[in-house]
C-alpha cells in the first residue's frame, strides 16, 4: 500500500515539474514541446489563431487529454489493470498541471538558450520522475517493449522521432524557422535529461 501511494506521488510530483519546466520556460517563449504534447500545443495556437478562442487557461493539457484517449482505451484492454490506471493518472494529472499553471507577463527567462536549457531539464527531471513512479523499466517503455513484441515491424523509438520531426516542420512550415529550431533545441535537452536522469533517481527513491 505504501509503495503504491509512494508510486502515485512520484507521478504527480513528475507532472507538476514537467508542466512547470513547459508551461513556464518554453510557452512563454513561444516554442513548443515534444510528441503529443507538440502537436496538442499546435492545435491550441491554431484555434487562437484561426478561430479567436481565448481563455485564461492552456487548453492544450485537455487537447492531449483527449488525444490520449485512444491509448488508455488500448492500456485498459491490453495491459494490467496496474498499468492501466497509472497511465489514466498520469495522464489526468499532467493534463491538469498544464491546463491551470499558465504564467502571464514576460517569460522567467527571456534568454531563449537559456530557456530551452532551464525548461528541457525540468521537463527531463519530471519525465524521469514519473518514469520512476511505475517501478524499474515499466510504464510507457513497458508500453513500447508491446508494440515491439506483438509487431516486430514496429520500432517505438523511431516511431517517437518521426513525430518529433513533424512538430519540428510543422512549426518551421506554420510559425517560423526559428521557432522550430528552439523547439528541437528543447527537445535534445530534455532527452538527454530523462536518459540522465533515470539512473540518478534509482539512486533517490
Amino acid at each position: 500500500m505504501t509503495k503504491n501511494i509512494g508510486s502515485y506521488g512520484m507521478i504527480a510530483l513528475g507532472a507538476f515539474l514537467f508542466a512547470v519546466g513547459l508551461n513556464f520556460f518554453i510557452v512563454p517563449l513561444g516554442f513548443y514541446g515534444s510528441g503529443f504534447i507538440g502537436i496538442a500545443q499546435i492545435i491550441r495556437t491554431l484555434l487562437q489563431n484561426y478561430f479567436h478562442l481565448s481563455t485564461a487557461y492552456d487548453i492544450a493539457g485537455i487537447i492531449i487529454l483527449l488525444m490520449g484517449i485512444p491509448l488508455f482505451i488500448w492500456a485498459y484492454r491490453n495491459m494490467s489493470r496496474t498499468f492501466f490506471v497509472r497511465t489514466l493518472f498520469w495522464g489526468m494529472v499532467e493534463a491538469f498541471f498544464m491546463t491551470v499553471m499558465v504564467l502571464t507577463g514576460e517569460p522567467v527567462i527571456e534568454n531563449v538558450l537559456i530557456g530551452c536549457l532551464v525548461g528541457g531539464i525540468c521537463c527531463g527531471i519530471g519525465i524521469g520522475v514519473s518514469l520512476r513512479g511505475y517501478g524499474n523499466r515499466a510504464g510507457i517503455n513497458r508500453l513500447g517493449a508491446y508494440f515491439s513484441l506483438k509487431y516486430p515491424s514496429i520500432h517505438a523509438r523511431k516511431i517517437n522521432i518521426l513525430i518529433h520531426i513533424l512538430v519540428v516542420g510543422v512549426c518551421a512550415c506554420v510559425f517560423s524557422l526559428p521557432t522550430a529550431i528552439y523547439s528541437a533545441i528543447y527537445m535534445v535537452f530534455m532527452a538527454m535529461t530523462i536518459a540522465l536522469g533515470k539512473e540518478a533517481f534509482k539512486l533517490i527513491f
